[in-house]
């Protein structure tokens, strides 16, 4: 078989559930994730100040940062914003898109104190509000059950931040957080689940700070750029090797 020698070394065999379903050959198959340079994250492990520049620090900081779009389905986030009575917990949603005048629109309609929106911010102050962050939300449409992962979330990971992934429990996303053990998975079509969720984990620093150190360590184990390149090379490398011994075959 083409990869039995990378699974004898240990290599993972992950999610190759999408391909072989639809007719894949296992034995052909190797799932990499997307790689990032950790190297040059620093701007991940710094201390944030977005609370204090917002004078909101002494509250408990609740994100979502990225695309607002009606395939993130944010309204859940806002639902939850809303059924929250708790004075403390703060809710921002960043970003721009489709969905934005909506948002803002529901907020004043229905006079929704504890939701905040801003705009796109730049690359600096978008890490600043991950490390800012209590909790980071990661939020996609029921419907949205594509093999892929949000980039958010390897950034949220990467930040030793805990998630709570508002997704499908069959996507790559939901599944992912589960094999990190970097946070919750919540229904998207459930509010009170998700508000229920935000709380507990308020209340419980220590589980917030377990699933964050989890998320870290699985991002520098497994998608660590510099080791994913090592991975491809040694595909690439065996792949020539056999095309070699075989006389050229293909």
């Amino acid at each position: 078989m083409v990869y039995e020698a990378f699974r004898k070394q240990g290599i993972q065999k992950l999610r190759l559930h999408y391909i072989t379903e639809r007719g894949g050959d296992p034995s052909r198959l190797k799932h990499i994730y997307n790689g990032l340079i950790l190297s040059n994250s620093q701007e991940l492990r710094e201390i944030g100040d977005f609370k204090k520049k917002q004078c909101v620090d002494d509250l408990f900081l609740v994100t979502y940062a990225g695309i607002l779009s009606p395939f993130q389905g944010l309204d859940i986030i806002v639902d939850a914003a809303k059924l929250t009575e708790d004075d403390d917990i703060l809710f921002y949603i960043v970003g721009d898109g489709m969905s934005k005048n909506h948002i803002i629109k529901r907020i004043r309609d229905e006079k929704i104190s504890n939701l905040r929106v801003m705009p796109f911010q730049d690359r600096d102050e978008y890490f600043n509000i991950i490390r800012s962050s209590d909790i980071c939300l990661v939020s996609l449409d029921v419907r949205m059950r594509a093999p892929c992962i949000p980039g958010k979330l390897t950034n949220i990971m990467a930040a030793g931040k805990p998630v709570i992934a508002i997704v499908n429990s069959e996507t790559e996303t939901a599944k992912t957080v589960k094999d990190a053990r970097s946070g919750y998975i919540v229904n998207p079509i459930n509010s009170r689940e998700l508000n229920e969720t935000i709380i507990s984990l308020r209340d419980n620093p220590d589980l917030r700070i377990e699933m964050g150190l989890n998320g870290k360590r699985f991002v520098e184990s497994n998608m660590n750029l510099e080791m994913i390149v090592g991975e491809y090379e040694a595909i690439f490398n065996f792949l020539t090797s056999s095309n070699n011994s075989m006389g050229g075959k293909r």
